[in-house]
């Protein structure tokens, strides 16, 4: 007994190290997928998404586009290579996706045929496209794009002599919020609106504005777009004071469609194109406040609070194709949920666990009275 225990004893390092680790080192972080972006085709029936890994000998985090049947079967890729492809949005026939890659060195916007596999890049500018929106027709997108814009000093700085070598000139700042963290000094400019025909050509810029727009949503009719800007002469005291804005594409004539003071944005058009819904909230100039969700009609009137009642952070709104309801997003204690508010208010939860930080006892649904 005492020699089995001994030779136990003297293999126990040898049969601990033939032992794989379960542990997760450092490195292991090049071998993980995971997948992210999912599209759901418009005939339901496929879903698009993004397929992330990871380069180990770039130290970069690179992406293709993937396509599977909404059963799950027949995965199969669509990109490949090492680049970055993301972003995949179908067009409203369900015929073509545009995405964005940087397979060419910066990032652009790709159509890409789905029946034969052809592609060709739309965009091919020196700044890279925002998030892109189909028009409800398919002919057109649009986006936002940054254009520099030159500030010169005021002060003119006299010219060096040929052969020396000066500091770099100074630099002139006049914007009350002219860099951030992990950036640096922001460049002038701003993002602009673009929109742009899918069999090519240069893309039209319809903005130029001194501020910031948000990504366009078309109208129904695809006569305008609807987007959000903090557009007020004093937006440097008033930062989060955002409003929607209908801009006609023909006349490029702007109309503001809400006026309160606080934050509107993320304007959703409905599928008959009479309502817009959107988020935001009465600024009581507090530390925190809950997003909340608003209609109106698409000319700017009869707005009405929608989730009044509902005491968590809607985002991510989508509305249900009768246009009866809105789904949306929200987190809850540390966990991600689904749900769907009709437009009298009534909160009816849909889907639980689908992220978050905590390790919660699944959701069995209800319904919110609010």
């Amino acid at each position: 007994m005492i020699k089995r225990i001994l030779i136990l004893f003297l293999l126990f390092p040898f049969l601990t190290e033939a032992q794989t680790s379960s542990n997760i080192e450092l490195l292991d972080v090049f071998n993980m997928e995971h997948v992210g972006d999912p599209v759901i085709s418009p005939d339901g029936t496929k879903i698009i998404y993004t397929r992330n890994f990871n380069d180990i000998m770039a130290d970069r985090n690179l992406s293709n586009l993937w396509m599977i049947n909404f059963d799950g079967t027949n995965n199969r890729p669509i990109t490949t290579g090492n680049q970055s492809d993301f972003q995949p949005k179908w067009s409203p026939d369900g015929k073509q996706i545009i995405y964005h890659s940087n397979k060419d060195g910066n990032v652009q916007i790709y159509l890409r045929w789905l029946d034969s596999g052809a592609e060709t890049m739309l965009t091919n500018g020196q700044k890279s496209p925002g998030s892109i929106r189909w028009s409800r027709g398919g002919q057109y997108v649009a986006f936002t794009m940054f254009v520099p814009k030159e500030k010169p000093s005021p002060i003119k700085m006299p010219a060096k002599p040929n052969g020396a070598k000066w500091n770099d000139a100074p630099i002139y700042i006049d914007d009350m919020t002219y860099r951030a963290d992990g950036a640096g000094y922001l460049p002038a400019g701003n993002r602009q609106i673009f929109v742009m025909s899918i069999n090519g050509g240069m893309p039209r810029q319809l903005t130029d504005l001194e501020v910031n727009t948000s990504t366009p949503e078309w109208s129904a009719d695809g006569s305008k777009l609807y987007f959000s800007t903090n557009n007020r002469e004093d937006r440097d005291f008033e930062p989060n004071d955002s409003d929607i804005y209908e801009l006609g594409i023909a006349d490029l004539k702007l109309k503001k469609l809400t006026d309160r003071k606080g934050p509107d944005g993320n304007p959703a058009v409905s599928p008959d194109g009479k309502k817009i819904a959107y988020l935001g909230y009465e600024d009581e100039y507090l530390g925190y406040q809950m997003s909340q969700l608003y209609t109106m009609n698409a000319d700017g009137s009869n707005k009405q609070l929608i989730s009044k009642g509902f005491d968590r952070d809607i985002d991510n709104i989508t509305w249900a194709g009768d246009g009866g309801s809105l789904y949306f997003q929200y987190d809850d204690q540390g966990n991600t949920r689904i749900a769907n508010i009709s437009l009298s208010g009534k909160v009816t939860s849909l889907v639980d666990g689908v992220g978050g930080l905590s390790m919660t006892r699944p959701y069995t649904g209800g319904t919110y009275s609010v």
